[in-house]
């Protein structure tokens, strides 16, 4: 007789919940990417200089490369022979014949120009004076010598970039001056969209008895701010046959997804279909409902091919609630990454509780203080739309002047 899967956590508090989800996900392996696609991509191992940055010494004005004391001979600049541009598109393999200058001869240079072996020192052009073939410079002191020592910015074998950070513009010019063309960065997890409903409205108006669809247009926006990549969508209406449908669909999809994520039928009612499908396709339930309003009719399923399955409540805020709380870790831990920070807030105004769950509740800060939001019905997204986050009120409540937990919203993390 084949083993009892072990029975899900039951209705966890929310802190035992994330820790179920951060753990849950196989850890995926980085991957290198091209500079073009790095950018907001978290880099996954330090990276060092190839070479000396600058490589050469380079010249930091436009002028003269100079040998010795002036006046200076001007002697022809060294050039790179010329080639086909159609057998050889790349300006940099041609072969350069090099100038060395020898004392009391000048060579014009710009701005990163190779500086000639021999030079001591450029004449910026502003302070140099052509006539004929020979130069001559203001008096006055010399000052720098506007020569960009070669390793001035980094030498080969230097960390430049450290692993962990968010890849901006920046960092990705400092990987190309250093001589990558690629980064290992982070995977960003495939997510499959399931969503369900039949009251459900794509667009306009919603008639009378229908909903305005909010998670088609909202969730793989949410989903990539945790560094997840929404790969399919797919809806089912509310009949166990369509949802497993659609479940079967998503997982044999290609590519394959990491993550399932689903809206609605986590409850009890007929039409809720989400548990009997679970059971239908031999998944094991790992959490199941958490003690928290909103959002508490959340589940995380492990199927039998290793994908995860996230369900989300049909209520918006209910929905983004349990996505801030579960699919926020679940993203985390198969990219690697930590799970993510609590901030703690300190309340203004004293807080109800609610027996039995803790209240999480978009809030806003004013003067540095917690203040909760107006619109936070289950159903409604206009307190989280401006909120600085979600507010952890424990089921007893809270006095003012309280320091409480609280999790950022995607756009303020």
């Amino acid at each position: 007789m084949s083993a009892k899967p072990p029975a899900p956590h039951s209705r966890p508090d929310w802190q035992t919940a994330r820790n179920i989800a951060h753990r849950a996900p196989a850890r995926l392996p980085a991957a290198v990417v091209p500079l073009a696609a790095a950018a907001a991509r978290i880099l996954a191992t330090d990276i060092a200089a190839l070479a000396d940055v600058p490589h050469y010494a380079s010249s930091a004005m436009d002028g003269w490369a100079v040998a010795g004391d002036g006046p200076w001979m001007l002697v022809p600049a060294g050039r790179r022979a010329l080639t086909d541009s159609a057998a050889e598109p790349d300006p940099s393999s041609a072969p350069l014949t090099a100038t060395v200058l020898a004392p009391g001869t000048a060579e014009l240079i710009v701005t990163g120009g190779l500086v000639p072996a021999g030079a001591d020192r450029v004449v910026p052009s502003e302070r140099g004076t052509v006539d004929a073939v020979l130069l001559t410079e203001e008096s006055g002191a010399v000052g720098r010598d506007h020569i960009r020592a070669a390793g001035e910015e980094a030498r080969q074998g230097d960390i430049v970039l450290h692993r962990g950070i968010r890849l901006n513009p920046a960092h990705i010019a400092v990987a190309a001056s250093c001589g990558h063309d690629g980064l290992p960065v982070r995977a960003r997890p495939r997510v499959a969209l399931v969503l369900t409903g039949d009251e459900v409205q794509l667009s306009g108006i919603p008639r009378p008895g229908f909903v305005r669809d909010s998670f088609g247009v909202t969730l793989p926006s949410l989903i990539g701010s945790f560094g997840g990549e929404v790969v399919s969508l797919l809806r089912s209406r509310d009949s166990l046959a369509d949802l497993l449908g659609a479940l079967r669909d998503s997982q044999s999809g290609a590519p394959a997804p990491d993550l399932i994520v689903t809206t609605g039928g986590t409850g009890a009612s007929g039409v809720d279909h989400l548990h009997d499908a679970l059971r239908e396709l031999g998944a094991e339930l790992l959490v199941d409902r958490v003690a928290m309003r909103p959002g508490g009719p959340s589940l995380v399923a492990r199927l039998p091919d290793g994908c995860l399955l996230l369900g989300l409540p049909g209520n918006p805020l209910a929905a983004m609630v349990a996505l801030v709380v579960l699919g926020h870790p679940l993203l985390a831990g198969s990219a690697g990454e930590s799970l993510p920070p609590v901030r703690s807030v300190v309340t203004r105004d004293a807080l109800e509780g609610r027996a039995g769950a803790v209240l999480l509740s978009p809030y806003r800060l004013v003067d540095g203080q917690a203040v909760l939001n107006a619109f936070t019905g289950s159903a409604m997204m206009r307190g989280l739309a401006d909120a600085d986050g979600l507010l952890v009120c424990p089921a007893e409540g809270a006095p003012a002047g309280a320091t409480l937990d609280a999790l950022p919203t995607p756009w303020n993390a």
